[in-house]
């Protein structure tokens, strides 16, 4: 992907005809873009819209500040979404929480294609009503408008857990593991609506 640090996914599952790019949420949303905040000189290195723009901090003139820089993110962005990469958006459809799920799915299309195996981006977070990420998974994690709506496919810890007691051995284990799932969430969301919890 030309990533100065490559896209660290939280889980990968490689199978003989498949890969899953999975990334795991509690509390947190998704993590934006970070070129179009300002830097100490108070210029950002991005405009915020995905148009032909010079990056005041290098010079390079292109759409996409992560481009310029070699970043090969709308490479494969056409595989996955219906996006155009030589047309202009304003804003940038990934400018927003939809950054990191783009990252992932974009990974998911690239191992895929290198690899030469079926795959596929899972987002798994854990479902409540306070916690961002549930909430957006209920409606989508990524704008419909931009026609990616297998890019990334949200699953609950509890539905994992869930489809586990169906063809588990150990129901004693999965029965302590949701308890135990559900006492996390129980004192993370009456922390706060928004507070990042970190799991134990």
């Amino acid at each position: 992907m030309g990533e100065p640090r490559p896209t660290q996914v939280d889980a990968l599952a490689v199978g003989s005809n498949a890969a899953l790019v999975i990334e795991c949420k509690f509390t947190e949303p998704g993590g934006k873009c970070s070129q179009t905040a300002k830097s100490r000189s108070g210029e950002a290195q991005c405009n915020g819209s995905y148009t032909d723009q010079v990056n005041p901090h290098s010079g390079i003139r292109s759409r996409c500040t992560l481009a310029g820089k070699g970043i090969r993110y709308w490479e494969y962005i056409p595989e996955v979404f219906s996006l155009n990469p030589a047309g202009d958006y304003a804003p940038c459809p990934f400018a927003g929480e939809a950054y990191q799920w783009m990252r992932n799915a974009v990974l998911a299309a690239a191992i895929g294609k290198h690899r030469n195996l079926q795959a596929a981006a899972i987002a798994a977070f854990a479902d409540h009503p306070n916690f961002p990420t549930a909430r957006k998974a209920k409606r989508s994690l990524i704008d419909p408008s931009l026609g990616g709506p297998a890019a990334i496919s949200p699953i609950s810890y509890q539905e994992i857990i869930d489809i586990a007691r169906q063809v588990g051995l150990d129901q004693e284990l999965w029965t302590k593991l949701s308890a135990w799932l559900d006492k996390k969430i129980a004192r993370a969301s009456s922390r706060s609506t928004e507070g990042v919890v970190t799991i134990e």
